[in-house]
């Protein structure tokens, strides 16, 4: 079975990414700008919208979830 090495972001960062670190979230677009690449198709404004989407996304996430 062939196991797969993915690059992963350090639990601290993504803490980081999520209060809003410029810092981190540079990282976070850095880390995953060779798959939205593959999806824009070369058309910058695609990766634009991409990256905004992305940005938007995490900082809807949240970090203090109680499970009931």
């Amino acid at each position: 079975m062939k196991k797969y090495d993915y690059k992963r972001l350090p639990y601290e960062q993504i803490e980081k990414v999520i209060v809003g670190d410029a810092e981190a979230m540079t990282a976070l677009v850095r880390l995953y700008m060779p798959y939205i690449r593959t999806l824009n198709y070369g058309n910058h404004d695609i990766e634009d919208k991409i990256v905004a989407k992305l940005m938007v996304t995490i900082l809807k996430f949240r970090l203090d979830y109680k499970a009931e």
